[in-house]
């Protein structure tokens, strides 16, 4: 793939990690008068190739996870140039993929689609962001197992071919995911966040971001909605009913008017929602021991010292 192929709108990437707070970084700069975010911010355009339809192998039908995970994947060079169409005079230019810092390609193939452009990074807690992906994967009836049994069983899903999603603990280890962008950028064009900045400090965060892109450090971005606050089902078979077709579902469709259907749907969900819980101290520990040596290696990487 080259520049030519592809033309090279894009000038930043907001790369990753996953549930780290990327969805809500990508609306706040979305609002910013001199950035343009692509729609679907998520395209994931570098992590498959070129004009292929993305797959996704894991626990239920492929079709049915592309359809929840990959529909809005865009591998089409010139669908790719279409997002960015509507650009007008905004200086910052960008997308939002988070398949981007895991997936070991996609460092070199934005390096060679766009070698000056600006990368953002969040990273989380390793542990809390492996906790938050995997409620996540269980609101979305993609993860059959406890988190333990997820955990017991990642290796050897990964060696099936399950998709990065059900990857929980390699997507926490950011160490050796980073130096591949450092190995092809520049380290002044890449800036890394931490999570905690973005909960605690949102507009001192978010002023480092404007200033790495070069954009109006005047503006102040409407925090008062957060993205993609992380939640849990109290009971996976109530969200199961709401969430899946059944036959319960097409007779309520035929005899219950829409607006009362529906609102008994939100209704429903809203009773179904609680926090996700904090890890058990034993896992929680298990599991750090089990990112130390990563966490080390990052905190050399970046000459600093981690909020973890």
């Amino acid at each position: 793939m080259t520049v030519s192929d592809v033309g090279c709108r894009p000038n930043f990437f907001l790369i990753g990690a996953a549930k780290c707070g990327t969805t809500s970084v990508a609306k706040y700069l979305d609002q910013h008068p001199e950035v343009f975010v692509s729609k679907p911010k998520e395209p994931n355009f570098f992590a498959f190739e070129p004009s292929s339809k993305p797959a996704c192998r894991g626990p239920v039908d492929e079709e049915q996870l592309y359809q929840l995970l990959l529909k809005y994947s865009v591998t089409s060079p010139a669908a790719y140039r279409e997002l960015f169409a509507p650009v007008q005079e905004e200086r910052a230019v960008g997308e939002a993929s988070v398949r981007y810092l895991y997936e070991t390609d996609t460092a070199k193939r934005i390096a060679e689609h766009a070698p000056a452009a600006k990368l953002i990074v969040l990273l989380r807690d390793p542990v809390d962001r492996l906790h938050s992906h995997y409620h996540m994967n269980v609101r979305q009836h993609i993860e059959p197992k406890s988190l333990v049994g997820a955990l017991d069983a990642e290796a050897a899903r990964v060696e099936q071919g399950w998709g990065w999603d059900w990857h929980y603990l390699r997507v926490g280890k950011y160490a050796e995911q980073l130096q591949r962008f450092y190995d092809c950028f520049d380290s002044s064009q890449l800036l890394v966040l931490f999570h905690a900045d973005l909960q605690q400090r949102p507009a001192e965060a978010m002023r480092v971001i404007f200033e790495h892109l070069e954009v109006s450090l005047d503006f102040k971005p409407n925090f008062s909605n957060r993205a993609m606050v992380g939640y849990t089902p109290r009971w996976r078979l109530l969200r199961k009913l709401i969430r899946e077709e059944s036959l319960m579902k097409t007779c309520a469709k035929q005899i219950l008017p829409t607006r009362f259907r529906k609102s008994l749907v939100n209704w429903s969900e809203s009773k179904n929602r609680q926090a996700i819980p904090a890890s058990p101290p034993v896992l929680r520990q298990q599991l750090n021991d089990r990112f130390a040596s990563d966490s080390q290696q990052l905190a050399d990487l970046l000459g600093r010292h981690l909020p973890w």
